[in-house]
């Protein structure tokens, strides 16, 4: 007898598809098993942030001992009010503007001594320094320039912002945003409002405390 021809396999094609896919689909589950081990053995332990100094130093006043430890004070205190509002931790805004707050000279301001004037006018200047060029803080008179040349004030270029050391009183020795750059602040923001922010910068402080 002869024996029976075999049919044809209609669904081997079909089959080996299947197989094809299947073996495709472990072998990515296998490689983002291997990725996912890899970032946890590789990447170490979490590194703990360092604690700011208004952290670890709550009471330690800002220092403002050169320009460069103003400026940089400044901002940092400003940024710091901001993220406090973000996360609607007032304790943090108030206390980091205060911070801020300080190293602007009111004495020519009308209403200089109201919180709310004082408020607004750090705002106005760090919408302005947002969006102007400054010079790197290396290049800043810091705390050995000052003693070494003499630095009684400085100019953040292309500006009338002038950071000047108090002569007489209970704050002699500490450089402030001059009292005639804090009187005219509001005019000067709104000769810069138009320009766009820096890139880097959280941008919109004024709207953000104002809405």
């Amino acid at each position: 007898m002869r024996s029976p021809i075999p049919l044809p396999d209609r669904l081997a094609p079909k089959r080996q598809v299947f197989s094809i896919v299947r073996a495709a689909n472990l072998l990515r589950g296998y490689a983002s098993l291997l990725i996912i081990y890899l970032v946890f053995t590789l990447s170490g332990p979490a590194v703990a942030q360092e604690p700011t100094e208004l952290e670890s130093y709550p009471l330690r006043p800002p220092d403002m001992s050169s320009p460069r430890d103003t400026l940089r004070g400044f901002l940092d205190n400003m940024e710091m009010a901001r993220e406090g509002f973000v996360i609607d931790d007032l304790a943090l805004t108030r206390t980091a503007r205060a911070r801020a707050i300080v190293a602007l000279d009111f004495s020519q301001t009308v209403d200089g001594s109201e919180w709310d004037e004082q408020s607004m006018r750090a705002m106005f200047l760090k919408e302005i320094l947002d969006r102007i060029s400054l010079p790197p803080l290396d290049d800043i008179p810091g705390n050995a320039e000052v003693g070494e040349r003499g630095i009684v004030s400085w100019t953040v270029p292309d500006t009338q912002i002038v950071i000047s050391r108090v002569e007489t009183g209970a704050r002699a020795g500490e450089f402030l945003f001059s009292a005639p750059t804090v009187a005219k602040l509001h005019r000067d923001y709104r000769l810069v409002r138009h320009l766009p922010y820096k890139s880097g910068v959280a941008q919109g402080i004024l709207e953000l405390f104002n809405t």
